[in-house]
């Protein structure tokens, strides 16, 4: 004769959800002991001037989707059946090209800053 077990939905026994398992624990400890973070040694690798360029690149490739998150495109339909779709983030692109020109510029022995300025003006006076 059954006397009624668990009903739909109800969980009974196991994990509270949410729970970390021993594992997950272990390692949030070992991170925490450390005292720095992966994405604090990647920060901490892009600003310190003494590193290599590309590294310090690489370094600020890998920590932006932590700091500055992806936006996606998506379609959404408003009441009016408006359909309205939002572009990837035109400041991230514009960044990574603006990176990309500084470092071939310190490349070609450029002021990265000033190298701008040098092609324009070279573009119009020939």
């Amino acid at each position: 004769m059954p006397r009624g077990g668990s009903k739909p939905g109800e969980r009974r026994g196991g994990r509270t959800k949410g729970t970390r398992n021993k594992r997950t624990q272990v390692f949030k400890a070992e991170v925490e002991a450390s005292g720095e973070t992966p994405l604090e040694y990647m920060m901490r690798v892009m600003h310190d001037p003494k590193a290599d360029e590309d590294r310090r690149d690489e370094m600020a490739r890998a920590a932006a989707p932590y700091v500055h998150p992806k936006l996606a495109a998506i379609a959404a339909t408003v009441d009016q059946r408006v359909t309205v779709d939002v572009a990837a983030d035109a400041a991230a692109e514009h960044l990574i090209a603006e990176l990309a020109r500084r470092r071939r510029a310190r490349r070609n022995g450029a002021d990265p800053d000033h190298s701008r300025i040098t092609e324009d003006q070279s573009q119009t006076t020939h």
